[in-house]
């Protein structure tokens, strides 16, 4: 039996789709005005089908929306908990200390 190191055996499982897709959401929810296919990609450093797949899936799943004539994508309200600015990331640590303040035992699992 091979003797692996925890932090090898994470990395072992590591979905690197996982990462390009929430870069390119993060990448998003910085931005107002949208971005758009070619800026994406050059900004992730992926090639442009590879972006334009992700953000095709993003779309149908009603995560990202594509503004019609400038061609930018952006996020929807549906992906708002990524966006500093939308004040739900604040509603959901209001409600994660109220629930704490109810359950004080479970903080410690």
């Amino acid at each position: 039996m091979r003797n692996k190191s925890k932090a090898n055996v994470r990395r072992a499982g590591f979905l690197k789709v996982v990462e390009k897709v929430f870069r390119l959401l993060e990448t998003l929810a910085q931005s107002e005005a949208g971005v758009r296919v070619s800026d994406l990609a050059r900004t992730l450093r992926q090639p442009k089908a590879s972006v334009y797949r992700i953000l095709l899936t993003l779309e149908t799943l009603g995560y990202v929306r594509q503004d019609a004539d400038t061609l930018a994508y952006q996020c929807t309200a549906h992906a708002a908990w990524l966006t500093p600015q939308s004040g739900e990331r604040d509603v959901a640590e209001d409600r994660a200390r109220e629930w704490n303040d109810c359950s004080p035992g479970l903080s410690k699992l």
